[in-house]
């Protein structure tokens, strides 16, 4: 111990002067300066974990959101799925009793009714009857109307002839 305060104040003049030229307020002057700046990095990244943290929390509060919407969008497409398939079984049903109502009639009354209703319906109907009964049927209608229904029936619109 004797050693190191002979080595010590060899190295420190008169004035505390450190050999270098460095005094040791300075030494102690940096090291404050230094934890300072520790600590000033400290509170800033201890400032961004809270804001990370808060965002996160928002983003896991949005993501319960949106998954419970879209539970309550697939509760509500399956709803409408299931009203729709019902509408469509109601409008089969009202569609079988029409061919059951239009085959049971007479081919010239059944075809003034056809001729009458709207287009898609008289194709529907026409296309659930017998084939015999659909005939007799089309066979009595106006010519336009049953040449518009035969190219309901398949689908089939023909073009207009070109004017070339």
């Amino acid at each position: 111990s004797e050693a190191k305060k002979e080595e010590k104040s060899a190295a420190t003049d008169s004035h505390g002067k450190v050999e270098g030229g460095h005094s040791e307020a300075k030494d102690v002057s940096e090291d404050t300066s230094y934890l300072s700046k520790l600590k000033d990095r400290s509170a800033e990244l201890d400032l961004r974990e809270a804001e990370l943290n808060q965002l996160e929390e928002e983003l896991q509060r949005q993501r319960v959101e949106i998954e419970n919407r879209i539970v309550e969008l697939n509760k509500i497409r399956d709803e409408i799925g299931s009203k729709l398939e019902d509408r469509v079984q109601a409008d089969e049903g009202k569609v079988k009793k029409l061919v059951e109502l239009y085959s049971t009639m007479k081919p010239k009354q059944a075809a003034k009714i056809i001729e009458s209703v709207n287009r898609d319906l008289a194709v529907e109907v026409l296309a659930n009857m017998k084939k015999k009964s659909a005939a007799d049927i089309m066979n009595v209608l106006d010519d336009k109307v049953a040449k518009e229904l035969s190219e309901r029936l398949t689908g089939y619109k023909r073009r207009p002839a070109s004017s070339n």
